[in-house]
């Protein structure tokens, strides 16, 4: 855990790095809505009271215990090897659950934290960093507070919990209101950058400030100063975790387990979710999992196909549609799964959009997968293109 005085180091260096007039030049890029951070060496971001509540983890460790995971979530990945390794930034996160042209107009910003286990070996005559295949993935709502005035947040947050109910003057409002929260967000998001070359942060990958250990330091404590104003516990929205069993041979394996939580008490602690699969027609259920479910590269929950016989015709379409029920359905579904225009998260499977990646067995869409390089799926590559198309769209 950084130090207060490494954060206020960070945050003059970032004062003096990209004046007001020129960041406000720039566009984000890329690496800016996926900031991806090294799998190894000392700066990093690991858990802390704010980032991770030890409520939370308790609460994973135990939603794990029924599941063919055991007490290996925590036990075989202990706290200490768990490290911040993505962030991302979903400017325009549909308030609607299904797929309609509202979408681009009633959204809000969110936060994804990325989190996973990194183990270092001494393999003679260097350290060797080997990933565990086991995640967390934390949702943050941006809330208003912190960018917007107190009265301009209260309307925010009016206009926005009415929805589809909006008329033309909340709906004027609101968007007023988006434009203006999302240019501080992205003034907030240009001060991390450390470098003045645009260029270096159009591709997806490894954040450039890595190239060298002074920025990445600095790079690293401006990031935790960021997430602590942006990601506390009380803007969570949701959080999920996966993992294989007991073991580190996820070919042979071929067994995750997944689990969800919704933030309960403000999000001083959580509460264990159903996993379900919604209609992308009208966001209604068409299958619950229940509080886990475990699936292989090569197959789903036998739950779901025992039960698609007995559903109506349409909702048994729409989940062939949408859902990697054998391998196969893997070449056929993988545009649309990765197309967030035709697919939000709800309406396909968590297996289904972690099945896109080769090989075939690296559950990742956003991290690390055992000693290999980072792993940037076909549906984290989607997302970004379409946010960074919708942000250059806006007036």
């Amino acid at each position: 855990m950084f130090r207060s005085g490494l954060l206020c180091l960070a945050a003059t260096l970032l004062t003096h790095n990209l004046s007001g007039a020129t960041a406000a030049a720039l566009e984000l890029a890329p690496a800016d809505l996926a900031i991806i951070l090294k799998a190894d060496g000392e700066t990093r971001i690991t858990f802390d009271p704010i980032l991770m509540p030890p409520a939370w983890q308790n609460r994973i460790a135990k939603a794990f215990q029924p599941t063919p995971v055991g007490d290996a979530f925590f036990a075989e990945s202990p706290e200490a090897s768990w490290r911040l390794v993505a962030v991302r930034l979903a400017p325009c996160q549909p308030l609607i659950g299904y797929v309609t042209p509202l979408n681009d107009t009633l959204c809000f910003p969110q936060l994804r934290l990325v989190w996973q286990p990194i183990d270092a070996t001494y393999v003679d005559p260097k350290f060797r960093y080997m990933a565990d295949d086991r995640a967390i993935h934390a949702l943050y709502e941006i809330l208003p507070d912190a960018l917007l005035t107190p009265a301009e947040s209260r309307e925010w947050l009016r206009t926005k919990a009415l929805g589809t109910g909006m008329n033309d003057e909340d709906r004027a409002r609101f968007v007023h209101l988006q434009q203006r929260l999302l240019e501080g967000l992205r003034q907030s998001i240009l001060a991390l950058r450390m470098d003045r070359d645009e260029s270096l942060y159009r591709d997806l990958g490894l954040r450039p400030e890595f190239a060298q250990a002074q920025s990445a330091e600095a790079f690293v404590g401006a990031l935790q100063a960021f997430l602590h104003r942006f990601a506390t516990p009380d803007q969570l929205m949701e959080l999920t975790a996966f993992s294989l069993p007991e073991g580190r041979m996820p070919p042979l394996l071929d067994e995750w387990a997944f689990v969800a939580f919704q933030p309960a008490e403000r999000g001083k602690d959580l509460a264990q979710a159903n996993l379900v699969i919604r209609s992308a027609r009208d966001g209604r259920p068409l299958f619950d999992y229940g509080k886990d479910m475990t699936v292989g590269a090569r197959y789903e929950t036998e739950s779901l196909i025992a039960a698609l016989p007995g559903l109506p015709k349409a909702d048994q379409d729409e989940i062939r549609a949408t859902v990697i029920l054998n391998f196969p359905d893997r070449a056929r579904l993988e545009a649309r799964i990765a197309d967030p225009r035709q697919t939000h998260v709800a309406h396909t499977s968590c297996a289904s959009c972690h099945k896109l990646n080769k090989p075939a067995f690296d559950f990742h869409n956003l991290s690390y997968f055992r000693d290999h390089d980072i792993t940037v799926s076909a549906r984290v590559r989607g997302d970004v293109a379409r946010e960074l198309q919708w942000l250059r769209s806006i007036p």
